[in-house]
């Protein structure tokens, strides 16, 4: 499956029409429509546009399958992504790492101050 198949798949999973996704994303709705009949790509800008916009449930695996190199290190992609991406991330950590340790063990477990 190649990547226009892939995302493709994804939009029509996600049960939007094109005129929702255009005018979410800005993308053109003529090239998207002709993108989803198969007659033309999408820049690259607009691909992930598209991608990014969908629900969860359809976009998650579209990502998954569009994994060209999975020996990609988290290390790697946390160096990549955006100071915003970085920050939801380390919030999500702390909000599971405090629901884990219910709030009063999680503040034993932080090194005392020097």
């Amino acid at each position: 499956m190649d990547h226009q198949q892939i995302l493709i798949k994804a939009i029509r999973e996600s049960g939007l029409t094109a005129k929702e996704i255009s005018e979410a994303t800005g993308v053109n709705e003529s090239s998207l429509s002709r993108f989803i009949n198969g007659k033309q790509d999408l820049r690259a800008g607009d691909y992930f546009a598209v991608l990014n916009f969908l629900p969860e449930e359809a976009k998650n695996p579209a990502k998954s399958r569009l994994s060209i190199d999975s020996s990609v290190s988290l290390k790697m992609l946390i160096m990549q992504a955006t100071d915003t991406e970085k920050a939801e991330v380390l919030f999500a950590l702390g909000h599971l790492f405090l629901k884990e340790h219910k709030n009063t063990e999680a503040v034993d477990l932080l090194p005392a101050a020097s």
